[in-house]
């Protein structure tokens, strides 16, 4: 929770999450295996859904933007382990020709990467 916390101070005055947005966004640019590109998608829905949830939060009452800094936090290091898993599945299949990493990324993508709720 502490480090769930120190997410919400980390992004600080610039209350946004758009340097990870846009990064991913330049990971997912040389995608073009259909099932990479949809995994993107879902890390990009996760991001967006975070900051849209951030937003929200920060309107709000202080207390609900800490009660769901957990949740927030996990999102944004979820959603980032499966973009940088993503780009090296990618990175896997053109240079290796091994499709092994995209069986790991979608049984990752399985297991949630939004866990905002509501």
């Amino acid at each position: 929770n502490v480090l769930a916390l120190d997410t919400l101070r980390a992004i600080g005055a610039n209350e946004s999450i758009a340097p990870l947005l846009s990064a991913t966004t330049r990971w997912f640019e040389s995608l073009h295996d259909p099932a990479l590109l949809e995994l993107g998608h879902v890390v990009t829905a996760a991001l967006n859904h975070a900051e849209s949830w951030l937003r929200e939060a920060q309107d709000a009452d202080r207390s609900l933007l800490e009660a769901g800094a957990r949740r927030f936090a996990l999102t944004l290091g979820r959603a980032t382990e499966l973009a940088l898993l993503v780009r090296h599945t990618q990175w896997s299949e053109t240079i290796e020709h091994d499709k092994r990493a995209t069986a790991s990324a979608r049984r990752f993508a399985q297991a949630g990467v939004d866990l905002i709720t509501g």
